[in-house]
């Protein structure tokens, strides 16, 4: 079993489009959580909190998919390959056009401090979600801000959700959105962290460049695990 899951390529792809979702400057990721964790002496308590709260979510969610594929795609053998398919297609659409998958991020500059905040902030940060969040404590906000983090729209949080249906399975459904919340909580964490030691990371992070970059890295991984999906390669099949 353990030796499955060390070679199982949905389970790698799904943490490694965890890590790169935690990665972008989205409204639901990292930059909300900035104000959140300056607000103590260490971003660690925010920043498990989040992780914490992003695996139970999505892990939850993951199996009701995982379930949902079970019930409508158990006994149809060529969804893999249409899943391996789409992920090439929309992975060169990543590539060559980054920017027409801007939904859900950030509409503004993230600065270290202003007159106006007394703290670090970003764009549209203090909006929302992450505003309710932030009036319940830095962590039990930033708790919350996880547990929800499946549900805000993104390229990234779909192809997670994909993956999942495509599994065909509760448990197995869990365990790839579980890796992808994972995934995405550790770097966030480490984000956090960074952020935390070096505001002036802020403006270079939370930017349409560093997006882009992102995008265009998943595009690629993308176009490498659908061409290993359509050819059937490190895919558990049971």
């Amino acid at each position: 079993m353990s030796d499955a899951l060390l070679t199982d390529l949905p389970l790698a792809a799904a943490a490694g489009f965890g890590a790169l979702h935690a990665l972008i400057p989205c409204a639901h990721g990292w930059p909300v959580l900035v104000p959140l964790a300056t607000r103590r002496r260490s971003s660690t308590g925010p920043g498990v909190c989040f992780g914490i709260g992003v695996t139970i979510g999505s892990a939850t969610i993951g199996g009701l998919a995982g379930a949902f594929g079970r019930a409508t795609l158990s006994n149809l053998a060529w969804t893999e390959s249409v899943v391996g398919f789409l992920m090439i297609i929309l992975g060169v659409l990543y590539i060559t056009s980054p920017k027409w998958f801007h939904a859900g991020h950030l509409h503004g500059d993230c600065q270290p401090h202003d007159e106006q905040h007394a703290e670090p902030h970003c764009g549209h940060g203090g909006h929302g979600p992450a505003s309710a969040a932030a009036n319940r404590g830095p962590l039990l906000g930033a708790f919350l801000l996880g547990l929800l983090n499946m549900a805000a729209p993104c390229y990234s949080n779909l192809t997670g959700l994909t993956l999942a249906v495509e599994s065909k399975g509760l448990l197995r459904g869990m365990l790839t959105l579980g890796a992808f919340g994972l995934a995405a909580g550790i770097v966030t964490l480490v984000m956090l962290a960074m952020v935390r030691r070096g505001v002036g990371l802020l403006g270079r992070l939370a930017t349409d460049r560093f997006e882009a970059i992102v995008l265009r890295s998943s595009g690629v991984f993308m176009v490498i695990f659908g061409l290993l999906t359509v050819f059937h390669i490190g895919h558990h099949h049971g």
